[in-house]
Formats: structure tokens, sequence, C-alpha cells
């Protein structure tokens, strides 16, 4: 499970991928029959109870902790209003658990966001099933680990396209107007899905010992897995082993974390995930914290308008105890999220934020 606290860069987020992915499932090409659709609830809108043949669906796949899910939605719904009755759109909500706080009502988080989002989000709503079977049946199925991920159903109920959802007005418009050459689209994507379909499979094989140990309660057995995976896997698997490995040395083996940061830090990956994963837990060796700062302040030396980098240095700070400096630098984060004009649910959680590190910063200067 992920739990690093998402920061923007430029727009966009570090990445907004689903370790439930990694799961073996049938396979969903260009050209096949679309699965059924398994929801929880409804959230928004008129729901869908199936997919029926003559007509067209956007099905797209969101998190409430994703951002660029949140960026594409008034996109999103400016297109289901420029072609109400004739496609239908629906947002379906998977992987929440994989950001959340023990004990956190998902439920309720989902449908507050989906009242936040207003008219930023103005199509039919719903939450996949709780077994799952919506992320492994479309999402895992074609290959796709990542989110927001836009699937098109045509009218004879069968896949036509898969892709990002700011890439979807051409496609779109071509599909209404029956002007749209599946096969040709078929025959550039599914070899990519098959290539993702291996690589899911691949995945599986330096993934399994980590999980499988952590199930155990093993961390020790689950950090060297995790270590003699990644001096053997293909790097798209890196970040995800060197995440987990941080992340089980700072919550089951604190006084390791340090030697083990310093250990890799020849390795700029592990680095990155060691010093991420250091930032937002407390209570670690001052050393850490120290890593971590050195680590962000030279990643981010020739970037001055990344307005992720004060995001980080806030964290940080705010672990070394330097609560004045972490408000300073978050209220430079706060700053460059309005000048982006991020959507309005990042912007409000920002500030609540916010107002966290200046309460923490008044506490400390009395």
């Amino acid at each position: 499970m992920r739990t690093t606290k998402n920061i923007w860069i430029g727009g966009a987020l570090l990445a907004c991928l689903g370790s439930a992915s990694i799961s073996m499932a049938s396979d969903l090409h260009i050209g096949d029959t679309i699965p059924s659709l398994k929801v929880d609830r409804w959230m928004k809108g008129t729901p869908v109870p199936r997919f029926e043949k003559g007509k067209i669906y956007v099905v797209e796949f969101w998190a409430t902790w994703c951002g660029p899910c949140r960026q594409a939605m008034p996109h999103l719904s400016e297109l289901a209003k420029k072609y109400a009755g004739k496609v239908t759109f629906i947002g379906v909500d998977i992987w929440e658990d994989q950001h959340s706080k023990p004990g956190e009502n998902l439920k309720a988080k989902a449908d507050k966001f989906v009242v936040q989002m207003g008219n930023r989000m103005s199509y039919n709503v719903c939450a996949g099933s709780d077994d799952g079977y919506m992320s492994k049946n479309w999402m895992a199925a074609a290959g796709q680990s990542g989110i927001p991920a836009t699937f098109v159903v045509g009218k004879d109920s069968t896949l036509q396209w898969i892709g990002h959802p700011i890439d979807l007005d051409e496609t779109i418009s071509q599909i209404v107007n029956d002007k749209y050459d599946v096969t040709a689209f078929a025959t550039k994507t599914n070899p990519a899905i098959d290539k993702a379909k291996g690589q899911e499979a691949l995945g599986l094989k330096f993934y399994e010992p980590v999980d499988e140990a952590l199930k155990a309660n093993n961390f020790d057995l689950a950090i060297k897995a995790a270590d003699d995976a990644m001096a053997k896997c293909p790097k798209i698997y890196k970040f995800g082993l060197a995440m987990k490995k941080f992340e089980t040395i700072a919550k089951h083996r604190p006084g390791l974390a340090y030697a083990a940061a310093m250990k890799v830090e020849s390795d700029p990956d592990q680095r990155w995930m060691a010093s991420e994963v250091y930032s937002m837990t407390p209570n670690l060796d001052k050393r850490c914290y120290r890593y971590a700062l050195a680590f962000f302040l030279e990643k981010y030396k020739d970037q001055p308008n990344n307005f992720a980098a004060p995001a980080h240095y806030a964290y940080t700070y705010r672990q070394l105890g330097e609560s004045k400096k972490a408000a300073e630098f978050f209220q430079q984060y706060v700053d460059g999220l309005t000048k982006a004009k991020v959507d309005p649910v990042t912007l409000e959680a920002s500030k609540k934020e916010l107002l966290e590190f200046k309460e923490a910063a008044n506490k400390s200067s009395n």
C-alpha cells in the first residue's frame, strides 16, 4: 500500500499508481466485448444498471487521492454536457484504500468528495464493488496500472478506446459520428496491452516475496526480499519495491532507518524513496530528516519554480522540529497551488493543512 502524501509537481502528481493492479487477470483488448458494470453504490447522476446495445459509454476510473483525476474531471464534465443524449459518462471510484488512514470511512470520504466537486464533476458517478471486480476485470485485464484511465464502450458493447481523459476529445467525436477506425487503434494498442500484462506477470515475481513476508509480519525478511528483488528487477518495479522497503523500515525497524538510507546513498532511486518516506514519518533519528532534506535540496536546486519543493521542505522541517520554517515553506506550496488554479478539493485540503502548520509554529514560539 502506498502511504506517502501526494505532492503536486508542475500541476501533476508524482504518480497515481495502484499497487493492487499487480495481479493476474483475464485479458481485455480493444475490440473485445466489455465486462459488466459492477458497483457498490451510485453517488451522483442516474444509475446505469447495465450497458445497452446501440449506446456509447465513457467509463472513467478515478480516486479521491489522485490529483490528475481531479484535474480531468472538469474536462469530462464539459464533454458529458457536449454529448448529452449521445454518450453516457460514468466515473468509477477505485483503489480508495491505497491512501487511507487507519479506521477511515472511505465511503463517506468519497461521498464528500463528489459533493465538494460540484459541477466540476457533472456526470454519473459510482463506486466500484468492494470485491475489486472493476479493478480486476477492467483495469488489470487491460494492463492499466494508473489512473485516471478512460475506457470507451461502443454501440456494439465492445471496447473501442483506452487512454487518458485529456486525449478523449477527437476519439469520442469520431465514435459518435461513426468515423472511428477501431481496427487501426487495436493494431497499435493491443500489443501494448499484452506487453503490460507481461510486465504484471513479471511484477508478481518480484513483489510476491515481499508481500508474503509482510503478511507474515516477518519484517526483516520483507526488507531482504525487497533488496533481493531490486538487485535484479527492471527499473519499472524499483520505486514500488523501494517504497515498501523504507516504509517497513520506518514503521517496524526505525532504529535501522538512518543506516539503511546511508547504504543506498549512491542509488538515486532508493535515496528518493527513503527521503519521501522519512519526511512523512515522525519520531525517527534526526539524521534521517537531515538526509531527506539534503536530498530534496539537491533534487530541486535547478527547479526554482517547482512548487512541490516547498512542500517537501515543509514536511521535512516539521519532522526536524523547525515549525516556523515548515509553516513558511508550506505557505509557499499553497501559494503555488493557488496560482496554478488546482481543483478546489486539493486547494481546500492544503489550506486546512496549512492551518495545522501555522498552529504548530505559533505553539513553538510561545
